[in-house]
């Protein structure tokens, strides 16, 4: 676990939705998972008797693992008091109107290819979708493999967790287009 807020004033949460549960900081890191597994019971975890030491340094290791152990055996509700609200980040929610998609630049990789949260099943019956950038129009095709494109050419495809990326074959896709994490973004179908 990475937890860069160690000794800031943000609580340690558990939670449980219908499917999962969830253990870590309250730091909005559960923002978009909450918004697909809407949370049911949130509990601060500030029973001290579950921690495992006494760290300001290792909340993963002496907070967060002894939480999911213990869930496991069945003490969720005996971590700490009940919360009814949690940390949030701000981020543009996916709209579809039309023909038209805006939603935002997630992350960029390592490999310069454009992670967006727009559902890919939004696009996946057409051949293209224009974006539109600084009043720009960019036709960029929708393909299943980068082979499908000449060297250098810009596409849309499925990324692993089901969410449009924009890439290139053999190319950085953000050396062209230039986009940054938490931009907005416009497609047209």
């Amino acid at each position: 676990m990475v937890d860069y807020g160690v000794g800031s004033s943000r609580k340690a949460i558990a939670a449980k939705t219908e499917n999962y549960y969830f253990v870590g900081p309250d730091n909005g890191i559960f923002t978009l998972a909450f918004e697909i597994e809407k949370p049911i019971e949130i509990r601060e975890l500030n029973n001290k008797e579950f921690y495992y030491g006494d760290s300001q340094t290792f909340h993963g290791r002496d907070i967060f693992s002894p939480a999911a152990a213990y869930i496991h055996l069945g003490k969720f509700e005996q971590l700490g008091d009940q919360l009814y609200n949690y940390g949030t980040l701000p981020y543009i929610k996916p709209k579809r109107s039309g023909n038209n998609i805006r939603g935002e630049i997630a992350y960029i990789d390592k490999f310069g290819n454009i992670e967006t949260n727009i559902p890919y099943d939004w696009i996946k019956d057409f051949e293209k979708v224009t974006i539109v950038k600084n009043r720009k129009r960019i036709e960029i095709p929708i393909a299943n493999y980068y082979s499908e494109v000449e060297k250098g050419q810009l596409l849309l495809h499925n990324d692993s967790t089901g969410y449009v990326e924009i890439a290139a074959n053999q190319y950085r896709a953000n050396d062209i287009l230039k986009f940054n994490t938490g931009d907005l973004l416009e497609l047209i179908l």
